[in-house]
């Protein structure tokens, strides 16, 4: 059996497809039809399978193909590094790191 199931199964022409997650979040999505599904048995095949292009907008990962009427819905994984973050987090720090100074001089004056 495949990994986590990533949208809606299709039925079309008296088959069944679903599609699933490869791996790790966002690497792929496979598309299985399933060959055989009864209480005590499933089977299914890869038929096809969906990668990030990384050239396009969503290059680190894709995941969750649906359909809603005529659309396909498809999630999309960027990762961006932010320098505003960063500066933010050596704020933190220094902060946290001024009170803890604080503490233990007021600590060792007692």
């Amino acid at each position: 059996m495949s990994a986590d199931n990533m949208g809606n199964s299709l039925k079309e022409l008296g088959r069944f497809e679903e599609a699933t997650a490869r791996c790790s979040y966002g690497s792929a999505i496979t598309l299985n039809r399933i060959l055989e599904l009864t209480p005590t048995r499933f089977r299914e095949e890869t038929v096809a399978s969906i990668v990030p292009d990384p050239s396009g907008p969503y290059p680190d990962g894709i995941h969750t193909l649906s359909f809603v009427r005529d659309s396909m819905l498809v999630d999309g994984k960027r990762h961006v590094f932010r320098w505003g973050a960063a500066e933010l987090d050596r704020n933190f720090q220094r902060k946290r790191y001024e009170r803890q100074l604080k503490l233990r001089a007021g600590a060792s004056s007692r």
